[in-house]
């Protein structure tokens, strides 16, 4: 063991424009850590505009992060590890944990058109006061409803979803994962009931014009 008798949380922070790996022990000093750059790339065959974050190259790069962290402490003292990362983007995935469609990206504009037809369809107020959101443009349930409308073999072939943290995690040790903080971001929360909204999923469904939004 080092002199980090509390031991070393490992940090695996997802930025949108940096990846980093930090190693902190219990007082909050940085033991180590190390960065690599991030960005969303287009989607291969669609419209030019249209921005994804490739999920295999974050890890691959966090894993590079991850490698020369700990080359620089003892290993022995990991005793956690931990994900951070930003809200809103996530996928459809399935019970291997393989996508059926890649992670939009908040700065994508392909939602641009489904949140009109959202603000001219439902309560805006009603839904910020169910979850707590405004809408913009990238929010998580405009996503569902235009995959349903547009890709609904993605939506159909999922076993769920799994917000950005939940798709690094279940990457870490295979298990599906989202917590209330995540699941809030998706705009179809009931903050108070800390659960799904039916109200706002059941006015999703209906927008996308399909019986429901799975």
């Amino acid at each position: 063991m080092s002199d980090n008798d509390d031991g070393i949380v490992l940090v695996f922070d997802c930025g949108s424009t940096n990846l980093k790996v930090v190693a902190v022990n219990s007082k909050g000093k940085i033991a180590a850590w190390a960065s690599l750059p991030n960005s969303p790339s287009p989607q291969k065959g669609e419209d030019p505009r249209w921005l994804i974050w490739d999920l295999d190259e974050i890890w691959r790069r966090l894993c590079l992060d991850a490698k020369k962290v700990m080359g620089k402490i003892d290993p022995r003292d990991v005793k956690a590890v931990t994900v951070t990362t930003w809200g809103a983007d996530g996928a459809p995935v399935r019970k291997d944990g393989s996508l059926t469609y890649p992670p939009i990206s908040w700065q994508c504009p392909r939602t641009e058109e489904t949140a009109e037809k959202f603000k001219e369809k439902v309560s805006l107020w009603e839904a910020f006061r169910i979850s707590g959101y405004q809408l913009t443009s990238f929010n998580t349930l405009l996503r569902l409803i235009w995959l349903r409308e547009n890709a609904p073999e993605a939506l159909d072939a999922s076993y769920t979803w799994l917000m950005m943290p939940g798709l690094i995690t279940y990457k870490l040790c295979g298990e599906f994962h989202i917590d209330p903080t995540s699941a809030s971001t998706m705009m179809a929360m009931d903050l108070r009931k800390r659960d799904w909204s039916p109200l706002i999923l059941t006015q999703a469904s209906f927008l996308s014009g399909r019986s429901q939004v799975r």
